[in-house]
């Protein structure tokens, strides 16, 4: 029983000498140590050399879980239909093996239902040594959601919610928080899972009370997987991010105390432990 939990990117700025130590190149490693599962937005934008996954293998542990998304030149270009670039990913993914817990397909807002047999064709080209999520933005799919649900359960696929609901509550506050109000989608909510591997996405609020009141009603969800046998995936997004790490261990203690045999994260390491030891210099 293991219920993953992560961010949207496994470094940033404002993480450094808090989750993450201020200098080194082993983000991944130290990132490992408090989340045991990531986005992997980064694929979206380029597909990264065969090397570079290698990286990423030797700093992530066996039991952490990548959920990457396909490239752009598969989702919004070409019908769905560039099996080159397909080939080309899964190729250089190669090297995280198990540790790649499904390859998520974040469709435009311009692909609706009449763009079905698309998808059908790409998901039954795929190769089933992966498992597939997809992201639909057209609300006409959360409205009439039956041919979908047929599709992606035919496939083996899973449908991954973007829940928006508690960040489109009330007005922003924030600069971060208004610059995500003019990007994020409005999605409907959909809680209902497909397979054995659920994947949600949470968007929360930059206060820290509004991010852990708005997921209040994924917590017995989430539990209640677990105790179907599932192996869910819950990914917590802030405006800012700041604080995104954290969060995603608390959901998880939440969770564990509706679930008590579920097995709890790692230990967060000390960052003095990989900091090297006396002052900054210049060379």
């Amino acid at each position: 029983m293991r219920l993953h939990v992560g961010c949207a990117m496994w470094s940033l700025k404002s993480w450094q000498g808090r989750f993450l130590p201020v200098s080194g190149t082993d983000r991944l490693r130290s990132y490992a140590g408090w989340c045991n599962a990531v986005e992997g937005n980064t694929t979206f934008y380029a597909t990264p050399t065969l090397a570079t996954v290698a990286g990423w293998a030797e700093q992530a542990p066996a039991d952490f879980r990548f959920v990457l998304k396909l490239p752009r030149e598969v989702t919004h270009g070409g019908a769905l239909a560039d099996v080159a670039a397909v080939s080309e990913f899964l190729r250089v993914i190669e090297p995280l093996g198990d540790r790649v817990h499904a390859l998520w397909a974040q469709l435009p807002g311009s692909f609706g239902p009449g763009d079905l047999p698309a998808l059908s064709r790409l998901l039954r080209g795929l190769p089933d040594s992966f498992r597939y999520a997809v992201e639909v933005r057209d609300p006409a799919f959360f409205h009439d959601p039956d041919r979908l649900e047929d599709l992606l359960t035919a496939a083996g696929a899973e449908w991954v919610p973007f829940d928006t609901t508690e960040f489109f509550r009330t007005p922003p506050t924030s600069d971060a928080e208004r610059d995500a109000w003019l990007k994020k989608p409005r999605m409907p909510l959909r809680t209902a899972a497909l397979t054995d591997r659920p994947i949600v996405r949470y968007l929360g609020r930059d206060a820290t009370d509004r991010t852990v009141g708005g997921w209040q009603r994924w917590v017995p969800i989430v539990a209640g997987w677990l105790r179907e046998g599932r192996s869910p995936t819950f990914f917590v997004h802030t405006p800012d991010n700041a604080d995104a790490p954290e969060l995603c261990r608390r959901f998880h203690d939440e969770v564990r105390a509706l679930v008590p045999q579920l097995e709890p994260l790692p230990v967060p390491p000390s960052l003095s432990a990989v900091e090297p030891e006396g002052p900054p210099t210049l060379f």
